[in-house]
């Protein structure tokens, strides 16, 4: 059985997009062509801490920086597609609820505000529904009839897709994966509940193995991030690898429960924390298999995002590029 793919690979004969992919860390953005080819890509960090209009003013450098290359490649721009973190109105053109990290995000004319600015249309979605959009058409997930994908980064992002579909619920506001509440008992031995990702996160891997290393007196002259996490691990850090261990098991508990829940045909593990390696896929594979019903779990694929780092970009110019076609 084929399923009716909303979202295909269509061959455009309009211009070139800008696809950004806005993060709690750093935005990526790209240009772009009609085919789906990535002509130029960058990305600097959000300092998403600072203010709203210094984000802002990034995705408009973002913007003109990737205008200039166009300009320089002879290729003219059409329009911009951006995935933001929140919940998001896409008719409206702002982000509703959920986007913490930046003050002043929720409920900000982001669509508007933008398009005055560059003079050229915008469209805007959730973060991860442009990622599992980038995947249906150009990656892994392309000609399935259900995939549920899960996004790894400062928190943990959610699409569903259902043949070809996204499944955005009533409010615009389904999938958010990372709120998904887990019991555990407080200090004082009260039922509590906590959140998913505050657990599983790309952000809760690097302070557990933070924590871990510092209750040894062991500090770090560098940064501490993803990157280096798994490079020690490679290393024969103990640390980093208890911690991924650890993660690998939230991750895999609450995996399991949206399996069980959905029973997809594919669980796409995407954020760039997915390109660490099919060992990280195969311990979080593993640990689902321990936890899901064993009907629900039959031949459901867990499978590391193909486009990696890209997805958000290519899902986000080849929105931008249906609606203005």
């Amino acid at each position: 059985m084929k399923s009716n793919l909303e979202f295909s690979q269509k061959q455009f004969t309009s211009a070139c997009a800008i696809g950004i992919d806005l993060g709690g860390t750093c935005i990526k953005y790209a240009l772009i062509s009609p085919q789906g080819d990535i002509l130029f890509n960058d990305e600097d960090p959000t300092d998403a801490m600072a203010s709203r209009d210094n984000v802002l003013q990034r995705i408009i450098t973002a913007i003109d920086k990737t205008l200039t290359v166009a300009s320089q490649l002879k290729c003219q721009v059409s329009c911009v597609g951006l995935g933001t973190p929140g919940t998001v109105d896409v008719e409206a053109g702002q982000v509703k609820s959920g986007a913490n990290n930046i003050s002043g995000w929720n409920g900000f004319p982001l669509r508007d505000y933008l398009a005055k600015h560059i003079k050229l249309p915008v469209f805007i979605d959730n973060d991860a529904n442009l990622i599992a959009v980038g995947e249906s058409v150009y990656g892994v997930a392309r000609g399935k009839l259900s995939s549920l994908v899960v996004t790894l980064g400062t928190g943990i992002g959610g699409a569903i897709l259902m043949e070809g579909k996204l499944l955005r619920g009533t409010n615009n506001a389904s999938a958010e994966f990372g709120c998904m509440a887990l019991p555990f008992h407080n200090a004082q031995q009260e039922l509590d509940v906590v959140s998913w990702e505050s657990l599983a996160s790309a952000k809760a891997l690097v302070a557990r193995f933070q924590q871990l290393s510092e209750l040894d007196s062991v500090f770090y002259q560098q940064e501490v991030n993803g990157r280096f996490l798994f490079a020690e691990f490679h290393n024969g850090n103990k640390y980093a690898a208890k911690a991924i261990d650890e993660n690998a098991r939230w991750l895999g508990v609450g995996i399991a429960s949206l399996i069980n829940i959905f029973n997809p045909a594919q669980v796409v593990i995407g954020g760039g924390i997915s390109e660490a390696g099919e060992f990280y896929i195969e311990k979080i594979r593993q640990q689902v298999l321990k936890v899901a019903e064993v009907d629900c779990s039959a031949n459901v694929e867990i499978v590391a995002a193909a486009l990696g780092n890209k997805a958000g970009v290519l899902g986000a110019a080849y929105m931008a590029m249906s609606l203005t076609a």
